[in-house]
């Protein structure tokens, strides 16, 4: 019933692999970014009200 693998049915490309990274660092960079943007220009008694 089960299928014993001896290898991966798929190639792992550097390009692949490269393009994966800069498109996930990217992301997360601007995920960051704009919440630190719009908190920085909060007053920090409003910041620490809510906190």
């Amino acid at each position: 019933m089960f299928i014993i693998l001896k290898k991966m049915p798929s190639e792992i490309n550097v390009i692949s692999v490269c393009i994966v990274f800069f498109l996930s660092l990217l992301i997360t960079s601007l995920a960051s970014y704009f919440p630190a943007k719009t908190i920085s220009k909060m007053k920090t008694t409003d910041a620490l009200k809510y906190e």
